[in-house]
C-alpha cells in the first residue's frame, strides 16, 4: 500500500493507481511509442521472472558467495515450510493420509480462474460475468 500511497495520506486515490499503472506501461513501453507490443510484454514479463530468479537464488545463497551448497540447498525455508505444513500430526514423517488431507484443503481454499474460490473455472459469460 505504501508504494501506491504516494502522497502519504493514509489512502490510495485513483490518481494514484493511474499514476502507477503509467508508470508500469511506461517501463514496458521499450521504444516510447506509446502502444505495447507482443514482444514488449514478454520482455518486461521475463524481466520480471529473472528478477525473482535473482531473489530466490540470492535468499538460498545464505553466504552470499555466489554459490548454493547442499547445507544451503537443504535449508530452503521455502521446502522446509512445505514440509511442516503437510506434516499435521508434527512426526517428522508425511503420511499418505496428511498428504490428502492437504490436497482436499487446498481444493477447497484456492482461488481457480477468473478469481472464484473454487476450481469450476467458469468461461466468462452473460452468467459469469
Amino acid at each position: 500500500m505504501q508504494a501506491l500511497d504516494t502522497n502519504n495520506d493514509g489512502a490510495i486515490s485513483t490518481e494514484e493507481v493511474n499514476a502507477s499503472k503509467l508508470e508500469r506501461f511506461t517501463s514496458i513501453d521499450t521504444n516510447n511509442d506509446g502502444a505495447l507490443t507482443q514482444d514488449e510484454l514478454l520482455a518486461a514479463e521475463e524481466r520480471r521472472r529473472a528478477e525473482r530468479r535473482a531473489q530466490r537464488f540470492a535468499r538460498a545463497d545464505a553466504d552470499g558467495n555466489g554459490t548454493i551448497s547442499q547445507a544451503e540447498f537443504l535449508a530452503n525455508d521455502r521446502s522446509n515450510r512445505m514440509f511442516e505444513r503437510l506434516d499435521a500430526n508434527e512426526d517428522g514423517l508425511i503420511s499418505a493420509d496428511e498428504l490428502s488431507a492437504r490436497r482436499a484443503e487446498g481444493r477447497r481454499g484456492q482461488r481457480g480462474r477468473y478469481g472464484r474460490r473454487d476450481n469450476r473455472a467458469a468461461a466468462p459469460g452473460p452468467e459469469n460475468p
